[in-house]
């Protein structure tokens, strides 16, 4: 069970390795303002590899008897997008297994790669877990650790932990009776939480937030974060943080202000340079070639 790039590194191992008797996935869903609607990574795969696939938008009573019917050894989750009740967690003969994308109890949720950039966080890594009806909360099986560098997106981190799934997998059905008889309980006193991220997250408030976290949530959300200039509403897709001093060189400077023809902007607590940029309705570009034909965003005190 899986619908992202996470999951597909996995589900490779597991269709080379394992008899797969269907694989679930989240139903295709609209793209591009609703006009075309986009499949998952996980369906692509069954369509081209000739395996039964399932596309439920809620386990009803009847999808789970189907589910018990495949009378399946294991169930293997990696990042699906669901709330899977009980029946599903016991339908197969051993407890279903997931792969999250944290070092539990580190991170729990439905975004923990997010949350790993937005913390700033120096190391993280994927578990493999027992699944239970509290989320994410069920006990740790298998782990491994990945180090930060501070440069990661959520998209090259997603890519870079997905391949450790097909390992942790390949370990634990290599011995997992032991593995089973041996799980680590998780310590809910020391649990922290990346909850879903909302759109209303994207905006950028160079008024309120600091140069470093602002670089971060570009990083996080990955070609999503937004901000507005003189009414122009501008996607942020890369930036770097210039300085975390506090204190402009020009008195007359505000937060939000554009203070050099780089396109560094005046943060809450420091600078940050708008590298790459992609103005509503018009190709992605420098921040350099935007603020050329806005030049008139440019504080005229500091130049």
């Amino acid at each position: 069970m899986g619908s992202s790039s996470f999951a597909m590194p996995s589900l490779q191992y597991l269709h080379e390795h394992h008899e797969l008797l269907c694989i679930y996935t989240k139903p295709a869903k609209p793209a591009n303002r609703g006009l075309k609607l986009t499949t998952s990574d996980s369906e692509v795969f069954a369509i081209e590899h000739g395996i039964p696939f399932k596309t439920p938008k809620k386990f009803s009573s009847d999808e789970i008897d189907a589910l018990k019917n495949f009378r399946a050894d294991f169930i293997v989750v990696a990042s699906y997008g669901l709330i899977l009740p009980e029946a599903v967690l016991n339908a197969a003969k051993y407890p279903a297994v997931n792969l999250h994308g944290s070092l539990l109890p580190n991170l729990r949720g439905a975004a923990p790669i997010q949350h790993a950039i937005l913390n700033g966080d120096q190391i993280t890594g994927v578990t493999l877990q027992v699944m239970t009806k509290e989320v994410d909360a069920g006990d740790i099986l298998l782990q491994q650790e990945i180090e930060l560098y501070q440069n990661e997106t959520h998209s090259s981190l997603m890519k870079d932990l997905g391949l450790f799934g097909p390992t942790l997998l390949d370990e634990f059905f290599s011995n997992y009776d032991i593995i089973l008889n041996n799980r680590t309980i998780q310590d809910p006193s020391v649990a922290t939480f990346a909850p879903k991220i909302s759109k209303s997250e994207y905006e950028i408030d160079f008024k309120s937030s600091d140069a470093i976290d602002i670089e971060r949530k570009i990083r996080a959300f990955d070609g999503k974060c937004w901000a507005i200039f003189d009414g122009i509403r501008v996607k942020i897709l890369s930036a770097e943080v210039i300085s975390t001093d506090s204190n402009p060189e020009c008195s007359r400077c505000f937060f939000g202000d554009v203070i050099d023809k780089y396109f560094t902007v005046y943060t809450k607590k420091g600078f940050i340079r708008l590298l790459t940029v992609k103005p509503e309705g018009k190709r992605e570009m420098s921040g350099i070639d935007f603020l050329n034909g806005h030049k008139y965003l440019l504080k005229k005190c500091c130049n």
